[in-house]
């Protein structure tokens, strides 16, 4: 009927189809609010996951820098002790130069986990 008169919209019953249509629009919008609302709580409870992880990472860090500080300091320790106390130069300084060698070491491995991370 709409389409031998030309028009695009028949008439009629026109506005409860309109009503129809005004139910399914709100209907949407209220499925789409849900969804916004799931997916920002979903990113705040991430969002305090990584908060929290990187806490236990802090203070992991923290115990390993205090632990290799006291390992370092003891076997500097040793060595000043030899060269000082005991006298031999020689074991002292051959004690410096692996520590320093393993301190390098490590550090180059540290900075190439980085670099690949």
């Amino acid at each position: 009927m709409a389409e031998e008169s030309g028009e695009l919209i028949p008439k009629g019953n026109s506005s409860e189809e309109l009503k129809g249509l005004l139910e399914l629009g709100s209907h949407a919008i209220t499925v789409f609010a849900e969804q916004g609302e799931s997916q920002n709580k979903l990113a705040g409870e991430r969002l305090k996951l990584e908060e929290k992880k990187l806490d236990a990472d802090q203070s992991a860090f923290k115990y390993k820098f205090a632990a290799i500080f006291a390992v370092i300091l003891g076997i500097f320790c040793i060595s000043f002790g030899l060269i000082f106390i005991k006298g031999d130069t020689n074991s002292g300084i051959l004690v410096l130069s692996h520590v320093v060698s393993l301190l390098a070491g490590a550090f180059a491995g540290w900075g190439w986990k980085k670099g690949h991370e």
